[in-house]
Protein backbone atom coordinates (compact mmCIF):
# COMPACT_ATOMS: atom_id res chain seq x y z
CA UNK A 1 0.00 0.00 0.00
CA UNK A 2 1.10 3.77 -0.66
CA UNK A 3 2.96 5.52 2.33
CA UNK A 4 0.43 7.50 4.10
CA UNK A 5 -2.66 5.62 3.09
CA UNK A 6 -5.43 4.77 5.46
CA UNK A 7 -5.21 1.04 6.14
CA UNK A 8 -8.58 -1.18 4.91
CA UNK A 9 -10.74 -1.92 7.05
CA UNK A 10 -11.53 -6.09 7.73
CA UNK A 11 -14.46 -7.51 7.18
CA UNK A 12 -16.43 -8.45 4.07
CA UNK A 13 -16.21 -6.39 1.28
CA UNK A 14 -18.77 -3.78 0.62
CA UNK A 15 -21.47 -4.61 -1.93
CA UNK A 16 -21.27 -3.52 -4.86
CA UNK A 17 -24.78 -4.66 -6.09
CA UNK A 18 -27.02 -2.55 -7.83
CA UNK A 19 -31.12 -1.53 -6.55
CA UNK A 20 -31.88 -3.01 -10.18
CA UNK A 21 -30.17 -6.63 -9.06
CA UNK A 22 -31.62 -6.66 -5.46
CA UNK A 23 -34.97 -6.33 -6.91
CA UNK A 24 -34.09 -8.73 -9.80
CA UNK A 25 -33.04 -11.21 -6.97
CA UNK A 26 -36.48 -10.27 -4.62
CA UNK A 27 -38.66 -11.29 -7.90
CA UNK A 28 -37.41 -13.99 -8.59
CA UNK A 29 -37.24 -15.51 -4.76
CA UNK A 30 -40.83 -14.51 -4.96
CA UNK A 31 -41.46 -16.54 -7.72
CA UNK A 32 -39.81 -19.58 -6.49
CA UNK A 33 -42.23 -19.62 -3.61
CA UNK A 34 -44.85 -19.83 -6.06
CA UNK A 35 -45.63 -16.21 -6.25
CA UNK A 36 -46.47 -15.42 -9.60
CA UNK A 37 -46.76 -11.85 -9.35
CA UNK A 38 -49.83 -9.28 -10.91
CA UNK A 39 -51.20 -9.83 -14.07
CA UNK A 40 -50.49 -6.93 -16.12
CA UNK A 41 -52.69 -4.96 -18.36
CA UNK A 42 -51.01 -4.89 -21.79
CA UNK A 43 -49.41 -1.80 -23.09
CA UNK A 44 -50.07 -1.83 -26.82
CA UNK A 45 -52.44 -2.99 -28.83
CA UNK A 46 -52.60 -6.84 -30.23
CA UNK A 47 -54.63 -7.82 -33.66
CA UNK A 48 -55.78 -11.66 -33.08
CA UNK A 49 -55.68 -12.85 -36.29
CA UNK A 50 -57.57 -16.20 -35.42
CA UNK A 51 -60.13 -17.45 -33.23
CA UNK A 52 -61.74 -21.22 -32.72
CA UNK A 53 -64.89 -22.46 -33.29
CA UNK A 54 -65.87 -21.34 -29.48
CA UNK A 55 -64.32 -17.88 -29.20
CA UNK A 56 -60.55 -18.86 -27.92
CA UNK A 57 -58.27 -16.62 -29.40
CA UNK A 58 -55.57 -18.72 -31.37
CA UNK A 59 -53.18 -16.45 -33.37
CA UNK A 60 -50.73 -14.44 -33.12
CA UNK A 61 -48.98 -16.58 -30.87
CA UNK A 62 -47.11 -13.75 -28.72
CA UNK A 63 -50.62 -11.87 -27.83
CA UNK A 64 -52.21 -15.18 -26.33
CA UNK A 65 -50.46 -14.88 -22.96
CA UNK A 66 -51.04 -11.04 -23.61
CA UNK A 67 -55.01 -11.70 -23.67
CA UNK A 68 -55.08 -14.07 -20.56
CA UNK A 69 -53.16 -11.64 -18.32
CA UNK A 70 -55.36 -9.18 -19.11
CA UNK A 71 -58.12 -11.05 -18.56
CA UNK A 72 -56.70 -11.77 -14.90
CA UNK A 73 -55.85 -7.55 -14.71
CA UNK A 74 -59.33 -6.27 -15.49
CA UNK A 75 -60.65 -8.87 -12.78
CA UNK A 76 -58.72 -7.93 -10.16
CA UNK A 77 -58.56 -3.98 -10.92
CA UNK A 78 -62.54 -4.06 -11.34
CA UNK A 79 -64.44 -6.21 -9.36
CA UNK A 80 -65.56 -5.80 -5.63
CA UNK A 81 -64.06 -9.13 -3.69
CA UNK A 82 -67.10 -9.63 -1.92
CA UNK A 83 -69.51 -10.58 -4.31
CA UNK A 84 -70.07 -13.90 -4.14
CA UNK A 85 -70.25 -15.13 -7.20
CA UNK A 86 -69.50 -14.00 -11.26
CA UNK A 87 -73.61 -14.44 -12.07
CA UNK A 88 -73.84 -11.56 -9.19
CA UNK A 89 -71.72 -9.15 -11.24
CA UNK A 90 -73.83 -6.74 -13.02
CA UNK A 91 -74.01 -6.63 -16.85
CA UNK A 92 -72.74 -3.11 -16.65
CA UNK A 93 -69.71 -4.15 -15.52
CA UNK A 94 -69.28 -7.05 -17.29
CA UNK A 95 -69.85 -4.72 -19.97
CA UNK A 96 -67.15 -2.31 -18.94
CA UNK A 97 -64.18 -5.07 -18.47
CA UNK A 98 -65.13 -6.16 -22.10
CA UNK A 99 -65.05 -3.02 -23.57
CA UNK A 100 -61.99 -2.53 -21.68
CA UNK A 101 -60.26 -5.46 -22.96
CA UNK A 102 -61.16 -4.24 -26.36
CA UNK A 103 -59.33 -1.41 -25.81
CA UNK A 104 -55.61 -3.52 -26.65
CA UNK A 105 -57.16 -6.41 -28.49
CA UNK A 106 -58.62 -6.08 -32.07
CA UNK A 107 -60.77 -9.05 -33.48
CA UNK A 108 -61.32 -10.66 -36.42
CA UNK A 109 -64.76 -8.81 -38.20
CA UNK A 110 -67.48 -10.75 -37.25
CA UNK A 111 -66.14 -12.65 -34.45
CA UNK A 112 -66.98 -10.21 -31.39
CA UNK A 113 -70.17 -11.70 -29.94
CA UNK A 114 -68.02 -15.25 -30.28
CA UNK A 115 -65.37 -14.13 -28.16
CA UNK A 116 -67.09 -12.26 -26.16
CA UNK A 117 -68.98 -15.07 -24.96
CA UNK A 118 -65.86 -17.46 -24.54
CA UNK A 119 -64.13 -14.32 -22.79
CA UNK A 120 -66.94 -14.18 -20.21
CA UNK A 121 -66.93 -18.09 -19.27
CA UNK A 122 -62.68 -17.04 -19.00
CA UNK A 123 -63.65 -14.00 -16.19
CA UNK A 124 -65.57 -16.07 -14.43
CA UNK A 125 -63.46 -18.36 -13.62
CA UNK A 126 -60.47 -15.64 -13.25
CA UNK A 127 -62.91 -14.17 -10.55
CA UNK A 128 -63.32 -17.48 -8.54
CA UNK A 129 -59.87 -18.37 -8.64
CA UNK A 130 -59.10 -14.79 -7.56
CA UNK A 131 -61.37 -15.08 -4.12
CA UNK A 132 -59.79 -18.74 -3.51
CA UNK A 133 -56.43 -17.73 -3.68
CA UNK A 134 -57.05 -14.36 -1.92
CA UNK A 135 -58.70 -16.71 0.94
CA UNK A 136 -55.77 -19.31 0.95
CA UNK A 137 -52.58 -17.22 1.00
CA UNK A 138 -54.06 -14.07 2.74
CA UNK A 139 -57.41 -15.18 4.93
CA UNK A 140 -56.20 -18.72 6.04
CA UNK A 141 -52.84 -17.10 6.72
CA UNK A 142 -54.04 -13.86 8.85
CA UNK A 143 -52.36 -11.47 6.01
CA UNK A 144 -53.83 -8.82 4.19
CA UNK A 145 -53.90 -7.83 0.81
CA UNK A 146 -55.24 -4.72 0.91
CA UNK A 147 -51.82 -2.88 -0.13
CA UNK A 148 -51.07 -5.58 -2.66
CA UNK A 149 -54.24 -5.63 -4.53
CA UNK A 150 -57.21 -3.20 -5.19
CA UNK A 151 -58.82 -3.91 -2.16
CA UNK A 152 -60.60 -2.01 0.78
CA UNK A 153 -60.32 -2.60 4.05
CA UNK A 154 -63.64 -2.51 4.27
CA UNK A 155 -64.06 -5.11 1.50
CA UNK A 156 -61.59 -7.33 3.24
CA UNK A 157 -63.62 -7.21 6.53
CA UNK A 158 -66.82 -8.14 4.85
CA UNK A 159 -64.91 -11.31 3.11
CA UNK A 160 -63.48 -12.39 6.07
CA UNK A 161 -66.73 -12.35 7.24
CA UNK A 162 -68.14 -14.51 4.34
CA UNK A 163 -65.49 -17.14 4.18
CA UNK A 164 -66.22 -17.89 8.60
CA UNK A 165 -70.02 -18.47 7.92
CA UNK A 166 -71.14 -21.66 8.44
CA UNK A 167 -72.35 -22.00 4.96
CA UNK A 168 -69.17 -21.19 3.38
CA UNK A 169 -67.13 -23.34 5.43
CA UNK A 170 -69.75 -26.63 5.00
CA UNK A 171 -69.67 -26.11 1.67
CA UNK A 172 -65.65 -25.54 1.43
CA UNK A 173 -65.44 -28.73 3.42
CA UNK A 174 -67.94 -30.65 0.27
CA UNK A 175 -65.88 -29.26 -2.46
CA UNK A 176 -62.64 -30.18 -0.38
CA UNK A 177 -64.11 -33.90 -0.52
CA UNK A 178 -64.95 -33.53 -4.19
CA UNK A 179 -61.65 -32.52 -4.69
CA UNK A 180 -59.75 -35.20 -3.87
CA UNK A 181 -61.70 -37.38 -5.72
CA UNK A 182 -59.72 -36.29 -8.44
CA UNK A 183 -56.99 -38.61 -8.86
CA UNK A 184 -55.96 -37.31 -12.62
CA UNK A 185 -55.00 -33.74 -11.99
CA UNK A 186 -53.95 -32.13 -15.54
CA UNK A 187 -51.03 -30.42 -15.99
CA UNK A 188 -51.33 -28.37 -19.47
CA UNK A 189 -50.10 -24.93 -18.08
CA UNK A 190 -51.89 -21.27 -18.73
CA UNK A 191 -51.83 -22.03 -22.65
CA UNK A 192 -54.35 -24.87 -22.26
CA UNK A 193 -54.50 -27.63 -25.34
CA UNK A 194 -53.43 -24.80 -27.64
CA UNK A 195 -50.26 -25.14 -26.98
CA UNK A 196 -50.03 -28.40 -25.77
CA UNK A 197 -51.38 -30.02 -28.57
CA UNK A 198 -49.05 -29.33 -31.69
CA UNK A 199 -46.34 -30.87 -29.08
CA UNK A 200 -48.23 -34.25 -28.68
CA UNK A 201 -48.60 -34.41 -32.30
CA UNK A 202 -44.92 -33.93 -33.13
CA UNK A 203 -43.92 -36.24 -30.82
CA UNK A 204 -46.53 -39.11 -32.49
CA UNK A 205 -44.74 -38.14 -35.75
CA UNK A 206 -41.41 -39.18 -34.45
CA UNK A 207 -42.70 -41.81 -32.79
CA UNK A 208 -43.70 -43.28 -36.04
CA UNK A 209 -40.57 -42.21 -37.95
CA UNK A 210 -38.97 -44.63 -35.18
CA UNK A 211 -42.01 -47.47 -35.73
CA UNK A 212 -42.67 -46.85 -31.75
CA UNK A 213 -46.75 -47.12 -30.79
CA UNK A 214 -48.58 -43.65 -30.39
CA UNK A 215 -51.55 -42.89 -28.34
CA UNK A 216 -53.48 -41.53 -30.97
CA UNK A 217 -53.12 -44.29 -33.00
CA UNK A 218 -53.96 -46.40 -30.37
CA UNK A 219 -56.64 -44.86 -28.51
CA UNK A 220 -57.65 -41.88 -30.79
CA UNK A 221 -56.90 -38.13 -30.77
CA UNK A 222 -59.41 -37.32 -28.11
CA UNK A 223 -58.64 -39.69 -25.33
CA UNK A 224 -55.07 -39.39 -25.91
CA UNK A 225 -55.19 -35.89 -25.46
CA UNK A 226 -56.68 -36.94 -21.83
CA UNK A 227 -54.14 -39.22 -20.64
CA UNK A 228 -51.35 -36.82 -22.13
CA UNK A 229 -52.58 -33.55 -20.17
CA UNK A 230 -53.02 -35.87 -16.74
CA UNK A 231 -49.85 -38.63 -16.95
CA UNK A 232 -46.59 -38.95 -17.63
CA UNK A 233 -45.39 -40.88 -21.34
CA UNK A 234 -42.89 -43.48 -20.54
CA UNK A 235 -40.53 -43.99 -23.43
CA UNK A 236 -41.79 -46.45 -25.97
CA UNK A 237 -45.59 -45.00 -25.64
CA UNK A 238 -46.83 -46.10 -22.11
CA UNK A 239 -47.86 -44.09 -19.22
CA UNK A 240 -48.20 -43.82 -15.92
CA UNK A 241 -50.25 -41.85 -13.47
CA UNK A 242 -47.54 -38.77 -12.33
Amino acid sequence: PTEGAPEPTQGAPESTETTTERSRKRKQSDQNRGDRGLNKFPDKTYKIADVSPNGQPLAPEEALPKFRNALGFLVRDNLDITIRQWRDVSDDVKNQIWNKLLMRFVLPRGSEELVKKYTMKQFAINFRNWRSEMNTKFAKKGLDPTKKYKISAGQWAVFLEQRSSPDFISLSEANSELSKKNKYHHHLGTGGYKRQVPKWRQEDTEKKATGLPTLSKQLGERTANWICRRVNLQPGGGVHPP
